[in-house]
């Protein structure tokens, strides 16, 4: 705002700027995150993850290490999860499908130096 100096003047004729119409809800939808189509097996150490564990679901019949609670967790991307995962570090195991559980541990055995 600082930049305008002087009066304000028109450009044009009135109208002979057409407004765009724009489908909100159609681009909205296009840019949110695909709904969830797949579900995961993991465990939770403790408090850690509080994301995963606010939208995944507790899995009580579930063998996992002392601390951990297991949860079911639905996901949409297989790659998007194994980041997510992946960035808790010791705070969470993916026990399944298999291809996350692989995907985690590829995932942090780069960040080890093991690759």
């Amino acid at each position: 705002v600082a930049r305008i100096e002087g009066a304000v003047s028109s450009a044009g004729k009135a109208g002979s700027v057409a407004v765009p119409t724009v489908d909100l809800a159609g681009l909205r939808a296009r840019t949110e995150p695909a709904p969830p189509d797949a579900e995961a097996l993991v465990a939770v150490r403790g408090s850690h993850a509080p994301g995963l564990r606010r939208r995944g679901e507790v899995v009580p019949d579930v063998e996992v290490p002392a601390g951990f609670s297991a949860y079911r967790v639905g996901y949409a991307r297989a790659d998007d999860l194994v980041a997510e995962l992946s960035s808790h570090g010791a705070a969470v195991i993916a026990l399944a499908p298999r291809v996350i559980r692989d995907g985690v541990v590829a995932q942090l055995r780069i960040v080890a130096g093991e690759d």
